[in-house]
């Protein structure tokens, strides 16, 4: 979008990001912004960071307001309609955004068509854990789990370099026995690693929804997730759960959800077309 250009012609701006001053101008022309919002960051941390986040977005608000405008703390304001990808996010929106929920629009991620046509097959005895290698994934806890219950589990995913100290912990608890990190891999090769598995595992402290948790379900892979409200809110019990108040109750639930792994069955996987479809009802319904 050429921002800056009174002559370009739109009826609705869409909007990747939280709406800041540059969606603000569209506004000012008439023109309504749906945003697609991920809120992943600000979901995975706890009451009492949430609660100083809410304070403070409040006082940029109140005091610097073009500054809470540039940072998209005022997009309650700017943005007509949201769209997130999961439950989980709408009362973040509600809380730190000011966002009122009727202007909230949950769509799940997509899922490509070549996760549909394939079923999984469970002939092998690892876990796999698809995500990048970070705190927010909570990789080394899954990690120091796995070698303490003895039960394999394959990572796939990136390590994110800033986080050197992490890494090096994570990397230290990879044996090639209960621990295998395999880094990115093929869409096709993943595929055939989830097909193979138990089932799939993440221990992530927050997701928008999660694409891989989606993927797992759409090869009808079991699905084990921690009892976190992204987790339990986006999918409503389909999974199973690990407690991760403790330690112990961290190695007991997930023994047992070991013990009753079974397929995720009857959860809605939109491909992206379909997606796509409902944002356009959402674009509809501003134009109307």
């Amino acid at each position: 979008m050429r921002w800056w250009d009174k002559d370009q012609k739109y009826d609705i701006l869409q909007t990747f990001y939280y709406p800041n001053t540059v969606t603000r101008y569209s506004l000012s022309r008439g023109i309504k912004t749906v945003s697609y919002v991920c809120l992943d960051g600000l979901t995975s941390r706890n009451q009492f960071l949430t609660k100083i986040s809410e304070l403070e977005m409040e006082l940029y608000r109140r005091i610097r307001p073009s500054i809470a405008d540039n940072l998209g703390y005022r997009m309650s304001e700017i943005g007509a309609k949201f769209i997130v990808p999961s439950r989980d996010e709408i009362r973040y929106l509600e809380q730190l955004f000011k966002v009122n929920r009727e202007r909230c629009h949950v769509i799940l991620h997509g899922v490509d068509e070549v996760y549909k046509s394939q079923r999984w097959s469970g002939k092998k005895e690892y876990l796999v854990s698809v995500g990048s290698i970070c705190r927010r994934k909570n990789s080394l806890i899954l990690a120091k789990v796995a070698n303490a219950l003895k039960v394999p589990v394959i990572f796939i995913g990136r390590m994110q370099e800033n986080d050197k100290d992490y890494l090096r912990l994570f990397q230290n608890e990879v044996n090639n026995i209960y621990v295998t990190h395999l880094g990115n891999v093929e869409d096709l090769e993943k595929i055939e690693y989830i097909k193979d598995s138990r089932g799939v595992v993440s221990l992530s402290r927050g997701e928008s929804g999660g694409i891989s948790n989606l993927e797992a379900i759409a090869l009808g892979a079991p699905l084990i997730l921690p009892r976190y409200d992204w987790a339990t809110l986006t999918y409503e019990g389909y999974p199973s759960y690990v407690d991760m108040s403790s330690w112990k109750l961290m190695l007991s639930s997930l023994s047992a959800a070991l013990e009753g792994l079974k397929p995720v069955v009857g959860f809605y996987t939109p491909s992206w077309d379909e997606v796509a479809s409902q944002c356009l009802d959402v674009y509809k319904g501003l134009l109307t």
